[in-house]
């Protein structure tokens, strides 16, 4: 499946393991967009999770609702 996120420039030696070149843009400000066609298990939401900085995810809409959810779940289970 195709996903594409964008990411700080401080996770791009970390993107560059996983994907190739010709998946990765720089953009203006630093930060990276990736857009390939890669696995959406469980295990890619927590490794984008685990990359420094910030990651926008913009496809598909059932990676960035994973992520969400484990978002609002460690939330939840660390307020008082």
């Amino acid at each position: 499946e195709e996903i594409c996120f964008v990411a700080d420039k401080a996770a791009r030696g970390r993107i560059a393991e996983y994907f190739d070149s010709g998946a990765i843009a720089e953009n203006e400000d630093g930060s990276v967009t990736v857009c390939a066609r890669f696995p959406t298990g469980d295990w890619v939401a927590s490794w984008i999770m685990g990359l420094p900085g910030t990651v926008s995810i913009l496809k598909p809409e059932r990676l960035r609702a994973r992520i969400r959810e484990t978002a609002e779940s460690l939330v939840h289970k660390n307020t008082p």
